[in-house]
């Protein structure tokens, strides 16, 4: 395996990565503490169906301010006319702000609170933003979480179900890394960030994300139940519970259910391979492919090449905002192939007239790899 590989893997390992910086990959290798916990692998069959939405609203003017939390993969880089958008769509929701007698969106266990502070939503996936507060750590540890789980409706329908604390560091206008309140990332002796996983407040914010393969626009209104267990420190793989305890919250569920299909039945550059069909959400982006050969380099962490990197909008502007998803068989034996990609920005989806893909190849001289860019139209 190169090195390159070999660093991916490591970063992959690691489950931990700032999408809002967009692959830091340096601070993703030197934090590989900062882990994620995966539940259950994607099931191997592939449902390529998404959803799509986007008013874009000049509804409310230009001083109308929606927050969003930090802790959300899109935040950095949505705008307030597509976060007012999403909330009149409900790809966004605040389950707080509404909740009835009958709803859980805060409990306190063992002193600590843990609360909903934000949920996106398409017929697919989701994220679910929380805040933990009441809760202590000394410099230097990782806060972590021992067991985590959802259900929608009252069945287990998740497929993935993954989470991650927010380190309190985002990106600012100039594409910088800074932490929430505008400094400068500070850095460790090994040249590593320094995570800020406490607000100024105290308080932590976990991220939970999870896919199913049903739809989920049919259990609108139905309950989305959430838990995490055990809260304490993780750091190199261990973990260990300073407070033993289980906090499970539930509240309607909310989500966009819109999708854009296409079938584009174009070559990929010059690989042999063929872009048959594309489905897009505003939080993914789903592709069907005709490979021209088998392809066996899933098992060593390899990804298709070109590897699908972006899309280009109506505009004319390329958008490299798609993170490393998953990629493998629909049909080995026709060598029908599928590509799930999430976005860290809303993609909208009625404006996106192309796909980017890419080539790597290494300069022996430099020991750089220079990209090579393709361009797949859809008309």
């Amino acid at each position: 395996m190169s090195e390159f590989k070999k660093d991916y893997k490591q970063s992959m390992d690691s489950l931990h990565f700032s999408e809002n910086a967009k692959f830091r990959m340096t601070e993703k290798l030197c934090q590989k503490s900062l882990r994620s916990r995966k539940g259950n692998n994607m099931n191997k069959k592939f449902v390529l169906i998404l959803a799509a939405v986007l008013i874009i609203a000049a509804l409310c003017g230009a001083a109308f301010h929606v927050f969003w939390s930090n802790t959300l993969t899109l935040t950095a880089n949505t705008s307030q006319s597509q976060r007012i958008a999403a909330e009149h769509s409900g790809l966004s929701s605040k389950p707080a702000k509404n909740a009835q007698d009958t709803d859980t969106v805060s409990v306190t266990e063992q002193g600590v609170t843990v609360s909903v502070e934000q949920v996106i939503a398409d017929k697919h996936s989701a994220e679910v933003a929380l805040v933990i507060s009441g809760f202590e750590l000394a410099d230097g540890e990782f806060p972590d979480i021992y067991g985590m789980g959802a259900e929608l409706g009252g069945e287990e329908i998740f497929t993935s179900l993954s989470g991650s604390f927010y380190d309190g560091i985002t990106v600012n206008e100039n594409g910088e890394s800074v932490y929430d309140d505008g400094t400068p990332v500070k850095l460790n002796s090994e040249g590593c960030s320094i995570s800020r996983f406490a607000d100024s407040d105290g308080n932590f914010r976990f991220r939970m994300t999870m896919k199913t393969q049903k739809d989920m626009d049919k259990y609108k209104g139905q309950p989305l139940k959430v838990w995490i267990s055990n809260l304490g420190t993780g750091d190199k793989g261990e973990h260990r519970t300073d407070i033993e305890a289980t906090w499970t919250l539930s509240w309607p569920f909310e989500g966009s259910g819109e999708i854009r299909e296409l079938e584009v039945n174009k070559p990929i550059g010059s690989s042999g391979n063929t872009l048959k069909d594309v489905q897009l959400t505003p939080l993914e982006i789903n592709t069907v492919v005709q490979l021209s050969e088998p392809f066996d380099g899933w098992e060593t962490l390899d990804f298709l090449s070109p590897r699908l990197e972006g899309y280009r909008t109506s505009d004319g502007i390329i958008h490299n905002s798609l993170l490393p998803g998953t990629e493998g068989y629909i049909d080995k034996e026709t060598l029908l192939a599928k590509q799930n990609t999430k976005s860290n920005e809303i993609i909208e989806v009625n404006n996106v007239d192309a796909l980017i893909y890419a080539t790597y190849e290494l300069d022996e001289t430099t020991g750089n790899y220079i990209r090579d860019e393709i361009v797949v139209e859809f008309n």
